[in-house]
C-alpha cells in the first residue's frame, strides 16, 4: 500500500514539473481568469434559472388566487340570487 501511495506522489510530482514546462505564469494566470469567468458564467445561469423559476410560481400562486375569487364571487351571486327570490 505505501508502494502505491510513493507512486501516486512521485507522479503528482513528475505532473507538477511537467505543468510547470508546458504553462508559463502568464498562461497559468490566464486559465485562471477563464476559470473564474466560467464560474461566474455558470452563477448568471443558474441564479437566471432560479429567478425564472421563482417567477413561474409566482404566476401560478395569482392565477391561483384570481380563480378562488372567481369561484368566491360566482357562490355570492348564486346565494344572493337565492336570497333575492325567496325574499
Amino acid at each position: 500500500m505505501e508502494i502505491v501511495a510513493a507512486i501516486g506522489a512521485g507522479l503528482g510530482a513528475l505532473g507538477g514539473v511537467i505543468d510547470d514546462l508546458i504553462f508559463t505564469d502568464e498562461e497559468r494566470q490566464a486559465l485562471e481568469a477563464q476559470k473564474a469567468a466560467a464560474q461566474a458564467q455558470m452563477e448568471a445561469a443558474r441564479l437566471a434559472q432560479e429567478r425564472a423559476m421563482l417567477e413561474a410560481a409566482a404566476k401560478a400562486r395569482q392565477a391561483q388566487a384570481i380563480t378562488v375569487a372567481a369561484f368566491t364571487l360566482g357562490a355570492a351571486i348564486v346565494v344572493a340570487a337565492l336570497v333575492w327570490r325567496t325574499a
